[in-house]
């Protein structure tokens, strides 16, 4: 078994860019805000390798907005949590 702790930091490289969907639709316009920091997102992951064959896999990660969410409404902080099993033959 093996258990890693993560986290991502969310940012803007310049203040003029705004927040997109992977889409590229508009989220957030850049001029709402100056901050840079988008948020954070720790994370905790559990893997085990069960046989040669089976695994699972299980995450849980809460983002928790920074400035520039906070700064422009709404910015709720978002719960995550996955698991599956994977079966290679």
């Amino acid at each position: 078994m093996t258990v890693a702790v993560d986290a991502a930091l969310y940012w803007r490289q310049r203040s003029t860019d705004g927040l997109y969907t992977v889409f590229v639709t508009p989220l957030r316009r850049s001029d709402t805000s100056a901050a840079r920091r988008v948020g954070l997102a720790p994370v905790v992951s559990v893997f085990w390798q069960a046989d040669t064959h089976m695994s699972w896999t299980t995450a849980v990660s809460r983002f928790a907005p920074g400035p520039f969410l906070r700064e422009s409404p709404p910015s709720e902080a978002v719960n995550y949590l996955t698991s599956f099993v994977a079966y290679r033959f």
